[in-house]
């Protein structure tokens, strides 16, 4: 019976999530389900050294939740017109092999420059490390400003201009290739070598570079804090530069590349300020939004960069959140019964990398009070609930006779978790107790309580968490 109960329960809750928005309705028009895709995720690991053993750690908890594509990064900026390994190429083939040994896509993705003689170099060496791991699945061209810069010069002395210039140096490259996808990452705005490049027949996918970060200093800085710059606006305007690419069979894939680093906005402008789970989840919907996107890739060279530094913890935890949130939860959480290796499990039956806390170098949820169950995999966020109200499909709590101090214990865990991770307010976590499906709901307070008495808060009111009973 209380099985029985509890799978209703989750049947209800998914059926909710995946409910799609009336025709005219709007999320946060009182609706409060919107109907989510579910898209690849891969990263960009840069110069991280994924064979060590903090690496294979975090590449598992990237795994675990649902990353499906490496990419590596194995020479520098291209500022330099010859070729350097960077980092080591003993460092890559120690990466690449963990990679594979993990069962994931690995790519290779140099940073590149419109240079003959670059590019057939570049081309050799790609080549001949894939051979020596037992091939790759693709090269992803980082062709951003240097290509742009160099494209440029080039075109001046090309009978066709900056296209033929990119076309002959591509030729140069590919004599190289075997069975390797191409694939290129662009600007977000469009410039002739980028276009030029996504054109060219051998690339079948192209990265729309669209980082919405925020600098707080150097000559950056004014650029990322515009408006226009901002999470979910930037995805918006980059996808719309480029899904024509794909519309014309140019490409047949459209991915978009996510900034998961550098989003602390604690001191932007009042109608900028955010939480750094705020920009992630609002450049996430941005993409999940358009029909035209394939696939994320994001930025998170920095997930390696220190097992203890606190800021990396938390960054490392958005950014696990976050590939869950945008494969639709394809990870660690199905993954469990397909014998993945549980060894680490947490006391209370969490799983590697779906937890919040950091305990030996894995994460996992706190413990749940007595008597009850928390679902933290089956969380959303319904914005039309963020500034207060309940849910469409929910009741008060009130008259089901539960216990008062169980579910308030409940809630003082949700609410601390929420604080912690940074998480917006709409976010709404099920969890069950004694056999009945609630749900607690991180929204806006405009009243608490001091020394006995109950008193309005104004402002931005408070971040507090109300619990609510499903409908029934």
């Amino acid at each position: 019976m209380f099985g029985s109960v509890l799978d209703h329960c989750a049947e209800l809750l998914e059926r909710l999530r995946t409910t799609p928005v009336g025709a005219g309705d709007q999320a946060g028009d009182g609706v409060g389900v919107v109907q989510r895709r579910r898209l690849p995720v891969g990263v960009w690991v840069g110069f991280a050294d994924l064979g060590s053993n903090r690496g294979k750690e975090v590449l598992e908890l990237l795994r675990l939740a649902g990353v499906t594509r490496v990419v590596f990064t194995p020479t520098n900026d291209a500022s330099r017109s010859s070729w350097s390994w960077q980092p080591s190429r003993r460092q890559l083939v120690r990466g690449l092999v963990a990679a594979k040994a993990a069962g994931l896509e690995v790519w290779l993705g140099p940073w590149v420059r419109c240079n003959g003689a670059f590019m057939d170099r570049c081309g050799l060496e790609l080549a001949r490390l894939g051979a020596d791991v037992g091939g790759v699945d693709g090269w992803e061209l980082d062709a951003e400003g240097s290509f742009e810069v160099t494209a440029r010069r080039a075109g001046r002395l090309h009978s066709r201009g900056v296209a033929g210039a990119v076309e002959e140096c591509m030729d140069r490259m590919l004599v190289h290739r075997k069975t390797e996808s191409i694939g290129a990452t662009v600007l977000y705005f469009n410039r002739p070598a980028g276009d030029a490049l996504i054109r060219h027949s051998a690339v079948t996918e192209a990265t729309i570079q669209a980082y919405s970060v925020w600098f707080s200093r150097g000559s950056k800085a004014a650029a990322t804090q515009t408006k226009a710059f901002s999470p979910g606006v930037l995805q918006e305007t980059a996808i719309d530069n480029y899904d024509d690419f794909k519309a014309d069979h140019s490409i047949d894939r459209l991915l978009v590349g996510l900034g998961w680093w550098s989003q602390d906005r604690s001191k932007a402008p009042a109608d900028r300020r955010m939480s750094k789970a705020a920009a992630f989840r609002l450049a996430s919907d941005a993409v999940l939004a358009s029909n035209a996107v394939d696939g994320v890739c994001g930025w998170a060279v920095h997930l390696w960069d220190s097992p203890v530094k606190r800021t990396e913890k938390v960054y490392l935890d958005l950014v696990l959140d976050e590939v869950r949130y945008l494969t639709g939860g394809v990870g660690a959480g199905d993954a469990v019964g397909a014998g993945v290796v549980q060894d680490k499990t947490a006391a209370n039956g969490s799983v590697d990398g779906v937890g919040a806390g950091v305990g030996d170098g894995v994460a996992v949820w706190p413990p749940d009070p007595a008597g009850v169950v928390i679902h933290w995999e089956r969380r959303w966020t319904d914005p039309s609930v963020a500034q207060g109200g309940r849910p469409e499909f929910a009741r008060k709590v009130r008259g089901l006779g539960l216990s008062r101090k169980a579910y308030t214990a409940a809630a003082v865990v949700l609410r601390k978790e929420c604080l912690e991770r940074g998480w917006t307010r709409g976010t709404i976590v099920p969890f069950d107790l004694d056999g009945v499906c609630l749900v607690g709901v991180f929204q806006k307070h405009t009243h608490t309580y001091r020394h006995g008495k109950k008193v309005k808060v104004g402002g931005e009111g408070l971040d507090g968490l109300t619990v609510f009973a499903l409908e029934r």
